[in-house]
């Protein structure tokens, strides 16, 4: 088995902010653990359905915490911008959903840090690619970060 992932499977990277080589992303085929903080079950379950179809990912369980380096999907429902920013500044990666996407919503997550403030559509594909490219801490880099 290689080390390095394939192209088949969609591989990339991103250069590391020290210059160190390259960081992982979602599309190296690294199964990053997704935490869904949706109440809506019927939501939930199509979110589980799409994190799954994409092959890339690795659904936490309700009762598991998110950790640095991995991915939360919330609703602003779900998930308010102060509360998001407390996962960000934990260095977990935050994806929000919203049903009615306002301006001012926008600016109040995105000043929380959160990766993603995206509208909540039938269309997944957005989603998958949003995670894809978040820039992912290996489990390595997760250990030994000083940050």
């Amino acid at each position: 088995m290689r080390d390095d992932p394939s192209p088949l499977f969609g591989a990339a990277s991103v250069p590391a902010p020290d210059g160190a080589g390259s960081r992982a992303t979602l599309g190296g085929r690294h199964l990053a653990p997704v935490h869904l903080l949706v109440a809506d079950d019927g939501l939930r379950k199509a979110l589980e359905s799409l994190v799954n179809a994409a092959g890339d990912f690795e659904l936490g369980s309700r009762s598991d915490w998110p950790e640095r380096g991995e991915l939360i999907i919330a609703t602003t429902g779900d998930l308010p911008a102060d509360r998001a920013r407390v996962f960000v500044n934990g260095g977990v990666h935050v994806v929000v959903l919203a049903a009615v996407p306002r301006v001012r919503e926008r600016a109040r997550y995105e000043a929380a840090g959160v990766a993603a403030y995206l509208p909540m559509n039938a269309d997944g594909h957005r989603l998958i690619d949003e995670l894809r490219a978040i820039p992912l801490h290996t489990a390595q880099e997760a250990r030994t970060s000083t940050c």
